[in-house]
């Protein structure tokens, strides 16, 4: 309803019911920032689209331009010259009716090509005036001093990107060695926990021993036989234990290894296949350089290459003769 209350009233020209309604001042001022922002954004876009339009017309070769189409046009009707000789020889051995009919078809042919040839001459003369324009020449260097800057810029960030490999490179390898000290320093606490276990072993069999042998001084006995029994079993248990010890750390320091091996095999691999993955980016990105600047050169060579307009139209006339009346 109040859509179509709106409508009439916009169409007998009153005001629509939304303007009778109460809207805050906050709201208002919201609504008028949208439309500012709005009105902003739509500036900018025209402006970025007028850069971009005069970014266009500056980027435009005149001469160049004109004597390339000269050039495709002259190849197109050097073409049209061989088809219509080709299909006049032909027509020269058929009969006479049919000859008399091809005649006029020859001559409305030959008639087009040379006024063709004037338009070629025409442009050549247009051409003539931008000779001494220096303005080609300029526009080529500015492109030139893009390409070079977009060059450099393209090693700066190469070297840049080395540059971090080798920082990350490093940084692995400190850490890699970080850990393997960290891992020999807790193997020589280790080591050293063990030798001294071992000392305490000893000097309790060498005290044992000692015991035993004052004992057997003294009594000349079966006790003596039996502390040295018990000194004897005491030491055996003692290197039992020595060597459990030691196979355990030996299995230990083993695994430690081969979780290193591992750990450097994967990071290897890592870096390898990042380090591939930007130098063939790279390459292809060189290569479509390498194919853009190509197809400018042959262009301004085809440009440039062979005889000038005037020659070739010259020669069109010598092969087609004055125009016919």
């Amino acid at each position: 309803m109040r859509d179509r209350f709106d409508e009439f009233i916009s169409l007998c020209g009153g005001p629509s019911f939304s303007s009778f309604l109460y809207i805050p001042q906050q709201q208002q001022q919201q609504q008028q920032q949208q439309r500012l922002q709005q009105q902003l954004q739509q500036q900018l876009q025209q402006q970025q689209q007028q850069q971009q339009q005069q970014k266009k017309k500056d980027v435009s070769f005149k001469f160049l331009a004109g004597a390339y189409r000269c050039q495709q046009e002259l190849e197109e009707l050097q073409q049209q010259l061989r088809n219509s000789s080709s299909s006049s020889s032909s027509s020269s051995s058929s009969s006479g009716d049919d000859f008399c009919c091809s005649g006029y078809g020859v001559a409305a042919d030959v008639s087009m090509l040379l006024q063709r040839a004037q338009q070629l001459q025409q442009q050549a003369q247009q051409l003539e005036l931008y000779a001494e324009d220096v303005e080609d020449i300029v526009l080529l260097q500015q492109l030139r001093q893009q390409q070079q800057q977009q060059q450099q810029q393209q090693q700066q960030q190469q070297q840049q990107q080395q540059l971090k490999d080798a920082r990350a490179h490093r940084h692995g390898v400190l850490r890699c060695l970080y850990t393997s000290m960290h891992a020999a320093a807790a193997e020589l606490q280790q080591q050293e926990v063990a030798a001294l276990k071992q000392q305490m072993e000893c000097n309790r069999f060498f005290s044992a021993a000692a015991a035993a042998a004052a004992a057997a001084d003294g009594n000349h006995g079966l006790g003596a036989a039996a502390a040295a029994a018990d000194a004897a079993a005491a030491a055996e248990a003692a290197m039992r234990r020595q060597r459990q010890q030691q196979q355990q750390l030996r299995q230990q320091k083993q695994q430690q290894q081969q979780q290193q091996q591992q750990q450097r095999v994967q990071k290897g691999a890592a870096a390898a296949a990042a380090a591939a993955a930007g130098t063939e980016s790279e390459q292809q990105q060189q290569q479509q350089q390498l194919l853009l600047l190509r197809e400018d050169e042959q262009q301004l060579a085809a440009a440039f290459a062979g005889d000038s307009v005037d020659v070739a139209v010259a020669g069109v006339y010598r092969e087609v003769g004055p125009p016919l009346c």
